[in-house]
């Protein structure tokens, strides 16, 4: 590998079909997003809310949501209130 470059993830490599040749280079340990689904704050209000729920089920449905997305999750829904209030 080239010095200064970042390894390109194993689920990009799969997804290229860049085992397919060698199956055995695959990396075994590498780390993975945490799974599940964050839990919806508290706070919101009802424009956040719904922004929040249909978020993250397109996400779901698409497979790159984690647990580990709430806060950008959060940020998402309060500024689409904030925009819903001023319009």
């Amino acid at each position: 590998m080239a010095k200064g470059r970042k390894p390109i993830p194993t689920a990009i490599q799969e997804a290229t079909g860049a085992y397919k040749k060698n199956p055995q280079r695959r990396r075994a340990n590498e780390p993975t997003a945490p799974a599940g689904r964050p839990d919806m704050p508290k706070n919101l209000k009802p424009h956040a809310k719904k922004a929040w729920t249909r978020t993250v089920q397109a996400m779901e449905t698409m497979g790159i949501l984690s647990s580990a997305d709430w806060a950008s999750m959060e940020i998402y829904a309060a500024a689409y209130q904030t925009f819903k209030e001023c319009e």
